[in-house]
């Protein structure tokens, strides 16, 4: 779960402020590596959410919302 969470926040690092943040994290469903998965990245002035689901986009892995402080 930690790697899931800090490999997608890399993915997101261009979408994130450089101010101080808050990190909330829920992990949903175990992700068995190597694995393939769909990465979703939503930013507006003051949360970037991210998410982690299956290939099929029917399964939710991992949830993260970004917080400017």
């Amino acid at each position: 779960g930690m790697w899931s969470m800090s490999r997608s926040l890399g993915e997101a690092a261009l979408h994130l402020p450089s101010a101080p943040i808050q990190i909330d994290t829920q992990f949903k469903l175990p992700l068995y590596l190597p694995s393939n998965v769909i990465f979703r990245c939503l930013s507006s002035n003051q949360q970037t959410d991210i998410s982690l689901s299956s290939a099929k986009g029917d399964r939710m892995h991992l949830a993260t919302q970004v917080t400017l402080l």
